[in-house]
Order: structure tokens, then sequence, then C-alpha cells
């Protein structure tokens, strides 16, 4: 099923909506339609990023204090960082199988909405 994310008003006419100054007219501004496997898709996207971006922040953590401890300190944290590391490459992985994923679903949209041929 698609799911417009804006709606349509006819009756602002073809010029600014006069209650969002600076907004485009709803029936010139573009539409977004997302399907719900697109939606969902997309939502994972998301949640991978953010979990990259807090193991990002933890390697540069220990980067920065990497040098500032003791030997037996050190050894531990460079295995924190080879785990964080792996961990974050897992992540690449993912993601890399979820774009394939939105590839594959937004293929689909366009050819039940008659833009593509199927592929045989």
């Amino acid at each position: 099923m698609i799911s417009s994310v804006s709606e349509t008003r006819s009756d602002c006419g073809c010029g600014p909506v006069p209650n969002y100054p600076g907004e485009e007219c709803c029936d010139c501004r573009p539409k977004v339609a997302l399907t719900s496997e697109e939606e969902a898709i997309l939502k994972k996207l998301r949640s991978l990023k953010t979990q990259a971006r807090s193991l990002i922040s933890k390697l540069k953590d220990i980067e920065d204090h990497r040098f500032d401890k003791m030997e037996s300190e050190s050894v531990s944290m460079e295995g924190d960082w080879l785990k964080i590391s792996n961990e974050l490459d897992s992540l690449r992985n993912m993601w890399g199988e979820w774009e394939k994923r939105l590839d594959d679903a937004m293929e689909q949209k366009w050819i039940m909405l008659g833009h593509r041929e199927p592929k045989i």
C-alpha cells in the first residue's frame, strides 16, 4: 500500500499557503509516497545509523584516552577497540543488505505503478 506524506489542499490556490508563509502551495509541492515496506526499511536504516554513531563515539573516546592509561589498561582498551570496530563492520554489512532491500522495494513500487517493466 502506498501512503502519501503530504496532504493536498485545493482551496489554497497556486501560490504560497496563507497560513504558512514561505511554504509552497500543497498542490505544487512535490509529493513523497512510500510503501509500508519502504517505510519499515528506512526505519531500520535509521536505527543502524544511530547504533553506528554510538559506536563511532565510543571509538573516538578510546582513541582519545589510549595513551593516557597504564600498559595493562591500554591492552584492555585495545581489546575494546577491536570489539567495537568489529561491531561497526557488522553494522556496515547490515547497512549494505538493507540498502539492497530498499532498492528492491523501490523497484517493485516502480513496476507496480507502471513506470518500469518487470524483470523476466
